[in-house]
């Protein structure tokens, strides 16, 4: 049970990477100034999803 757990955090933290890193590009493109904000945050789930889809290879 706690693999199936850690698979759907793993899945909802890429998909709020996803989604940052494309209001990242939204916000590039209409000359915002939290591009970097929504970059870094982006990067941050993308590293929280790949410790729990590695966790679950072992």
């Amino acid at each position: 049970m706690k693999k199936k757990n850690d698979k759907i955090a793993g899945v909802c933290s890429l998909a709020a990477a996803i989604c940052f890193f494309i209001s990242a590009a939204i916000i590039f493109f209409n000359k915002g100034n939290m591009t970097v904000v929504h970059l870094c945050l982006g990067a941050c789930f993308l590293c929280f999803s790949s410790m729990y889809f590695s966790k679950n290879k072992t």
